[in-house]
């Protein structure tokens, strides 16, 4: 929670009894009442004139109360000076410290996360200054803030390298308040570690670990642990805690079916109880949550690469509300509109990791998701261009995502770009919105540089080319490098590109044995690190990976995912590897 900043209250304004003008009144003697109290007189003479002091004074600047409200570090410096004199908690120095990091990622234009060390003299002490304040802090600290805490500092260290010693400190700390959370694991759910409190766990963890601090393995397997066993709770616990719950499995990229299956049905099914007496259809918990929370939970559904049909239809119904779309802010309605188009990607590919959710919660896939994905974009796209300056809330990051969604929509509704679609589809059901094609070309445009700028800063990884010298050196097989997947993929390129000639040929090398069943479409060789599967050993791709697949599969490719690459050499086992990884290469599904 943000401290609040109550200003300066040394100079407080008036009005001297039977007189015209205003005075400034430094005691309550001076009216014999409280020095904040003022006349009616006084109150009406200001409401008149539509200013704070009254005829003739002007409103002071507003300043900032909450750290978020600061947009320079002059700004940060001026609020850190001003409540320095007044005890803080740890969450209002993590909040100053996300904020200085938010400021030095805008004024370089790298706001990914990358680590950038440009930060200015004044923002690196004043980063310091705040990393003490936290560090006397947190000894009585929550896990909640702890996780907070060390978000902040990790966040802060990308641009600020002095900030490691306070992060690896406070990365113990929560390392050790982690094994608290093991009691939560087995049933004996400790009041402290609610859903709010493993999420800013897991998220801190996440965000160490990406700022180059390995946490303990113990530490993420019991956040894991508990957050599998409140999720597994459903509808026995707060909507709220069972969100969370899942957003920090999505956070550590943990996979567990039953606990995303028992999450999924109890946020988006019918509430118990309800029996659809009131007017309309029953509304599920979902639909209870913050905007915020509710989008974070589609989120985390998507990365986790877990179908569920009915949210996608919940949040299709919440999103025709303006005011419900009002509470997000550019980076929601971008996610929102990703976490859409993923669920109708997740149910289409049919993931067999999702089989068992496709029975308990009425997932098909038939494609009838994709309307509704497809309204959901449309709403989400509106809500951003009625707001003005929209783009400059758009991140990279998130206007990429948004771009993606619209990539993986004009696949899915196999009608060319989903703009006629999501258009016609929300001016039947009357609502009066224009069509998506009619948006403002600013709003597209910025999301479409945003997708091509994270494309370009794409690397080749040493691993990814040894796999292609391998082919084209030791098989001789004519092989592409970063090749690009064809048209309508938005820039896509593959890891390692092979005609259907070419992946004959290589297999037969590596196998010794003539290849079957290749239908003449050229082969992705996509060579996935760990990063695109599961966390935890499941060997279930995540959310982004699927969609990758899906898009080049419906490009006309066949994609092969090479999950293992042999090092040091070892040209038998590395011939193996290739051979295996061509024969479950998964067929190219072409659209009709």
């Amino acid at each position: 929670m943000h401290g609040r900043w109550t200003g300066v209250r040394s100079r407080q304004w008036g009005l001297r009894s039977g007189a015209a003008t205003l005075v400034p009144v430094r005691h309550a003697a001076v009216h014999g009442r409280p020095p904040r109290e003022r006349s009616s007189t006084a109150v009406a003479a200001a409401a008149a004139a539509g200013k704070r002091g009254g005829p003739g004074q002007d409103r002071p600047a507003r300043r900032p109360r909450a750290p978020s409200d600061c947009a320079s570090i002059a700004a940060l410096q001026q609020l850190v000076s001003a409540a320095g004199r007044r005890r803080q908690r740890p969450s209002w120095y993590a909040a100053a410290l996300s904020q200085l990091a938010r400021i030095a990622g805008a004024a370089t234009g790298v706001d990914d996360g990358t680590p950038t060390a440009s930060a200015g003299l004044a923002a690196r002490r004043l980063a310091l200054d705040l990393a003490g304040g936290l560090q006397k802090r947190t000894g009585g600290a929550g896990p909640a803030e702890l996780g907070t805490a060390v978000t902040a500092l990790a966040r802060a260290q990308r641009h600020v390298p002095e900030l490691r010693p306070p992060l690896q400190a406070a990365l113990r700390q929560l390392e050790a308040a982690a094994a608290v959370a093991a009691v939560a694991a087995a049933g004996v759910l400790d009041p402290s570690w609610d859903g709010a409190a493993l999420l800013a766990a897991a998220r801190g963890l996440t965000d160490a670990k990406e700022a180059g601090e390995e946490p303990a393995p113990g530490a993420v397997a019991a956040i894991a642990a508990a957050s599998c066993a409140l999720a597994l709770r459903g509808g026995d616990a707060p909507a709220q805690d069972t969100a969370a719950a899942v957003c920090a499995l999505a956070q550590l990229d943990h996979f567990d079916a039953p606990s995303l299956l028992a999450a999924s049905a109890a946020l988006c099914g019918t509430p118990r109880g309800d029996g659809g007496a009131g007017p309309g259809p029953p509304r599920p918990p979902l639909a209870a949550l913050e905007p915020p929370a509710a989008v974070s939970f589609a989120h985390a559904l998507a990365r986790l690469a877990w179908p569920c049909p009915p949210a996608l239809r919940a949040l299709a119904s919440l999103a025709q509300d303006d005011a419900w779309l009002e509470a997000l802010d550019p980076r929601g309605l971008a996610v929102l509109a990703w976490a859409a188009a993923m669920q109708g990607v997740l149910s289409d590919a049919a993931e067999s990791a999702g089989a068992a959710c496709c029975q308990e919660v009425g997932t098909s896939s038939s494609g009838a998701e994709w309307p509704a994905c497809a309204d959901v974009y449309a709403c989400c796209v509106h809500a951003l261009a009625a707001r003005p300056g929209a783009t400059n809330g758009l991140s990279l990051q998130w206007g990429a995502q948004l771009h993606q969604a619209r990539v993986l929509l004009a696949s899915g509704l196999r009608s060319g770009t989903p703009a006629t679609a999501a258009g016609a589809g929300r001016d039947a059901a009357g609502s009066g919105r224009a069509p998506l094609a009619q948006h403002p070309d600013l709003l597209l445009l910025h999301s479409e540089q945003a997708w091509e700028a994270a494309q370009r800063r794409k690397t080749v990884s040493a691993t990814q080319r040894d796999v292609w010298q391998f082919l084209t050196r030791d098989l001789g097989v004519g092989a592409s490098l970063e090749a690009p997947a064809g048209a309508g993929a938005a820039g896509l390129t593959v890891d390692v590109a092979l005609s259907a000639e070419a992946a004959a040929q290589a297999f037969e090398a590596a196998s010794g044995t003539l290849p079957a069943g290749l239908d003449g479409a050229p082969v992705a060789l996509e060579v996935d690190g760990p990063s695109h599967f599961a966390s935890n050993g499941a060997r279930a791709r995540l959310g982004p990976t699927v969609a990758r697949d899906w898009l080049l599969a419906r490009l006309g490719w066949r994609v092969a995912s090479l999950r293992e690459w042999p090092a040091g050499g070892d040209a038998g086992a590395r011939r193996r590897a290739l051979a295996e990884c061509l024969q479950r290469a998964a067929p190219a599904c072409r659209p009709v």
